[in-house]
């Protein structure tokens, strides 16, 4: 079990106690350069829970990819898992993967639901993903916080470290997954709790696409595809805000995608009027 730590203080304790309530073989904390009292609370819960196998590693700031790497490096046992600081599991997210375990698969992800800042919670889009092109071209629905992988698959395919990619290590991983044949075996159960911060939203969302686009860029894709993918990320986020009932915001999106086709349209309709669907 791997947590990456950076100005968590916040949430942490929350996540530490989802986490400890799964009696995981190890826990790993990466403070990845934290300025506030995180790592305090990682202590005083370490001398609380001093039976469970805690695992510190201190560094400079060197962003998500790094941080989860180092944990990596540390980790033994035959499957690890990333929780975002954050994030938390729910009360027995490890007990009902016990059966897909016993399969032993090499990547499993299930789904999520998302908090806000004031608590009201939503249930996460989710598919199921059976290739690149769906990947590419009808969403991504998997989260670093709702995954895991056998360990010898994560150390043959870590998080990249390029922290142009801050917030899209995730996206770019899975890809190289599903390129090198590695398909996730799905578990259709809310096993995570995602917490949405909805603070400066839309600078935050075109900073998040600018690096998602980077990725993709990466990728070697036919001009095609890119920009069939790139306009399918705008229809993600579009979707995103449409759902969380920031309509406003959502226009933006949306005339960025492919905005004329019939579902996009009525979509936008329904949005005009400030109807969730």
């Amino acid at each position: 079990m791997i947590i990456p730590i950076y100005n968590a203080a916040l949430f942490l304790e929350e996540c530490l106690k989802s986490v400890l309530n799964q009696r995981p073989h190890q826990i790993i904390c990466v403070n990845d350069g934290c300025t506030d009292n995180s790592m305090e609370i990682v202590r005083q819960l370490q001398s609380e829970y001093s039976r469970a196998n805690w695992v510190i590693i201190e560094q400079q700031n060197r962003g998500l990819g790094a941080a989860r790497n180092a944990g990596l490096s540390k980790a033994d046992g035959d499957y690890v898992a990333w929780l975002d600081a954050d994030d938390i599991y729910t009360e027995k997210t490890f007990n009902r993967l016990t059966n897909v375990l016993a399969d032993n698969p090499p990547w499993i992800v299930w789904s999520a639901t998302e908090i806000n800042e004031v608590g009201q919670r939503r249930n996460r889009f989710w598919k199921t993903v059976e290739n690149i092109r769906d990947l590419l071209l009808n969403g991504n629905p998997y989260l670093p916080s709702a995954c895991m992988l056998r360990l010898d698959v994560a150390q043959n395919h870590p998080f990249s470290e390029d922290r142009s990619f801050h917030g899209a290590e995730d996206f770019e991983l899975w890809y190289r997954l599903f390129s090198a044949n590695i398909r996730p075996t799905h578990v259709h159960q809310r096993l995570t709790i995602y917490r949405v911060h909805s603070s400066a939203m839309s600078q935050q969302l075109d900073d998040h696409l600018a690096r998602v686009f980077r990725v993709l860029e990466s990728l070697s894709l036919p001009p095609h595809l890119l920009t069939l993918t790139k306009k399918r990320k705008y229809y993600e986020v579009a979707r995103t805000l449409h759902r969380r009932g920031m309509h406003r915001l959502a226009i933006k999106y949306y005339l960025r995608c492919r905005w004329w086709y019939p579902k996009t349209l009525a979509l936008m309709f329904f949005n005009l009027f400030r109807v969730n669907v």
